[in-house]
């Protein structure tokens, strides 16, 4: 999203499609705002305007992801309805570690 020549924030994401469940799903997995921008309504249009992209691909479900501790990602997700909190398990082969999101 541009402002005034400025590149206020973007949404990076995907679908993916599970053929044996028949289930289509979009994933938002980076979300960012430049803070000059921040609390005016810019990231909630971007989740909004890609959730109608994946819709609009026949996907039922939208998942995102943030840190735990990244209060501004959990409220906004929340105030745009999102459940269902689970914890997943993320493995990296760059790293030995283990990280629980």
């Amino acid at each position: 999203v541009y402002f005034c020549r400025q590149i206020a924030g973007f949404a990076l994401g995907t679908y993916i499609e599970k053929p044996l469940q028949k289930k289509k799903f979009g994933h938002l997995t980076w979300l960012g705002v430049h803070p000059d921008f921040a609390r005016q309504g810019v990231g909630r249009h971007l989740v909004s305007e890609f959730e109608k992209l994946v819709r609009s691909e026949g996907c039922q479900q939208l998942l995102v992801d943030t840190e735990e501790d990244n209060t501004a990602a959990i409220s906004l997700f929340n105030s745009l309805n999102f459940s269902h909190k689970e914890k997943h398990v993320y493995f990296s082969t760059s790293e030995l570690s283990l990280l629980l999101v």
